[in-house]
């Protein structure tokens, strides 16, 4: 069933992700990107889902694989799906960061960033144990600031969104984005380092997925935030 829903988000994203700009002008509106980079930032969310679907099927863990990389952490294999998720939450973030572009300058966008990465750290530092070995808290501790990074730029995205005569698919993407950051904080927290590096296994999981799922669907608006930005400023 969750390979079916998968499947759907990953359809739904490309259909969407075309059919939204192939009726957008193609004129070139001062500092706004043409057609073709419109195409190219949907295709960008597509990507993003595209990889995200390949670290899933890391995590499902089919063949029931535990303590690969040490013998601490019992579903290390998490680790692994980082290869995957840690690219594919670039492409988010970087398309919400291009959204962002007509509303915030370039400086609060960076400092938002950095300081969500120390945030995403200390918080890692948290909830870390050294058992866990080299690989492991290698991937996971880079992983920990990177993830911040959606849920930094998801509320930026509610704040623009105040701006825009059409506020709701940045409401939408914003809350999308914040909760990937918070499906991950949850296995961090649950699934990898928690009970002493057995995990909450399975209920975790199912958990988990609810949120996964809820902004995986969600992030399919962004491309309407680069739609909506668009008509503001051709209108302005």
């Amino acid at each position: 069933m969750l390979v079916f829903i998968l499947l759907s988000v990953l359809w739904i994203g490309y259909f969407l992700s075309q059919a939204q700009f192939r009726q957008q002008p193609a004129q070139q509106i001062v500092g706004i990107p043409a057609k073709n980079d419109a195409v190219l930032m949907a295709t960008v969310v597509f990507i993003g889902l595209l990889l995200s679907f390949v670290g899933d099927n890391i995590n499902f863990n089919r063949e029931a694989l535990y303590f690969r990389h040490g013998d601490f952490v019992k579903h290390d294999y998490l680790a692994d799906s980082v290869w995957f998720f840690a690219p594919a939450y670039g492409c988010f973030s970087y398309a919400a960061w291009r959204w962002l572009s007509f509303f915030i300058s370039r400086k609060i966008r960076w400092l938002s960033m950095l300081f969500g990465c120390a945030i995403g750290l200390v918080s890692y530092m948290a909830m870390m144990d050294s058992r866990a070995g080299t690989y492991v808290l290698s991937m996971t501790g880079s992983y920990s600031m990177l993830i911040t990074i959606p849920a930094v730029l998801g509320l930026l995205l509610f704040k623009s969104g105040n701006q825009s005569r059409s506020s709701k698919p940045f409401f939408i993407a914003s809350l999308g984005l914040v909760l990937a950051t918070f499906a991950d904080a949850l296995i961090g927290q649950f699934w990898i380092f928690g009970h002493d590096g057995q995990g909450y296994y399975p209920l975790i999981r199912e958990v988990n997925w609810l949120f996964y799922i809820t902004s995986q669907l969600l992030l399919l608006h962004l491309p309407w935030c680069y739609v909506n930005a668009e008509r503001q400023f051709a209108r302005t």
